[in-house]
């Protein structure tokens, strides 16, 4: 049975197994009984059906090897490039699941980065506040409105 394969690598595949046999695109469609311009076609890339495969494989063997190792016969009748069928619920819900975890720490980030940026303000400020005091002190200026406080409450490095 061949396996679903993307359109564009199915051709790059052919191509390839077809310059490795040294045929033409015209070669190949005589061999496999489809037309030249369908070869073309797939090699450009275009969709196609398991029928029009299965034909090729006929002609380039290496091709139903790579892709499903069966024989002509077992090819499914269904199109190759059909969408898969949907995931099954409890996937679904798992998903789901998945996504709204990520959703929550993705919001605990932004918060933790929020508050991070709360505080270095809050920093910031009391850094000011004590540049402020210490030069109010230097200068002799006690006629501040603002009581002065010179205490280091923070390991945090000076500016």
């Amino acid at each position: 049975m061949l396996t679903a394969i993307a359109p564009e690598v199915l051709g790059e595949t052919v191509r390839k197994l077809r310059k490795a046999a040294r045929m033409t695109q015209v070669d190949l469609a005589k061999k496999a009984g489809i037309t030249s311009e369908t070869i073309s076609r797939i090699e450009n890339g275009l969709r196609t059906t398991n029928t029009t495969i299965a034909a090729i494989a006929t002609a380039l063997p290496e091709l139903s090897r790579m892709f499903g190792g069966g024989s002509v016969g077992e090819t499914q009748t269904q199109d190759w490039h059909l969408p898969a069928p949907p995931r099954e619920e409890e996937e679904v819900k798992a998903l789901a699941q998945k996504v709204a975890m990520l959703v929550g720490a993705l919001s605990t980030v932004e918060r933790l980065h929020e508050a991070r940026e709360f505080l270095m303000r809050l920093l910031d400020q009391e850094h000011h506040d004590e540049k402020r005091a210490r030069h109010a002190l230097a200068v002799g200026d006690n006629t501040s409105s603002k009581p002065l406080n010179i205490v280091r409450t923070t390991n945090r490095p000076r500016r």
